[in-house]
């Protein structure tokens, strides 16, 4: 369905690209930069970004650019120059809000759903969960990396999505770190320090071959939707974490 509407576009070394609908121009032309096209470097060739002639950074394929002035309906806000030849795909506006329209819903019904299985959500209305599922950011960490760490100031709220993490203590200085359990998905933690300016009190290590998704909600957000459950608020305290865990 996207093919239909995407074009295929050719860049020539050193030409100016995604600022006009003539994408191979003439290197010492000058355009506004008034084309509101998304383009991506597909599967070759690289870009120089630049603001007001000053070099900002190099893209190479994959990357995207132009999407805010889709979104935003505004001029560019830097210019794109190939500096090899390359080869894009360029989205028009209307049909990338249309797909990002899309995928946002899809995005909002899985989130939504996944709430739903989570003891401590399944039974708000499913407006609130909805509202939940438009904040939430998901996060992806390797197997070892530390989700949080003993000691450190929390503003985050986490709900496993996907994968396994591990829970430890610290006990003392020279001591090792004594294991609590294991946590998976539906599973959630970071709670307490959401409540005011508590200090984490255990790590939340990754510990899944596979690595670990979180679905993480910041402390406004908590505070705005989910401070007023009970549920978390008295029977999920990171304090308490080891009753949790049994």
């Amino acid at each position: 369905m996207i093919c239909c509407v995407i074009s295929h576009v050719d860049c020539i070394y050193f030409s100016y690209i995604c600022i006009i609908s003539v994408i191979n121009c003439n290197f010492y032309n000058v355009y506004r930069l008034t084309i509101m096209y998304l383009c991506i470097v597909f599967s070759e060739g690289r870009v120089e970004v630049s603001r007001e002639n000053k070099y900002l950074s190099t893209m190479t394929s994959g990357k995207v650019f132009g999407e805010l002035a889709i979104l935003y309906n505004c001029k560019r806000t830097a210019t794109i120059k190939a500096a090899t030849d390359c080869k894009l795909w360029a989205i028009e506006r209307q049909c990338f809000q249309t797909i990002m329209m899309r995928t946002g819903l899809i995005r909002q019904t899985e989130y939504t759903d996944f709430l739903k299985s989570v003891p401590i959500f399944k039974d708000l209305p499913e407006e609130t969960l909805i509202k939940i599922s438009d904040v939430l950011e998901e996060t992806f960490y390797n197997a070892g990396d530390y989700i949080i760490r003993q000691g450190a100031r929390g503003d985050t709220f986490f709900i496993i999505n996907k994968g396994k993490v591990k829970v430890t203590i610290k006990q003392s200085n020279n001591a090792e770190d004594k294991y609590i359990r294991t946590l998976q998905k539906g599973d959630f933690f970071g709670e307490k320090a959401l409540q005011g300016d508590d200090l984490r009190t255990a790590n939340i290590i990754a510990c899944d071959p596979d690595g670990v998704s979180c679905l993480v909600i910041d402390r406004e957000t908590f505070n705005q939707l989910i401070a007023g459950l009970d549920e978390i608020r008295t029977r999920y305290k990171d304090d308490d974490v080891s009753e949790r865990m049994r």
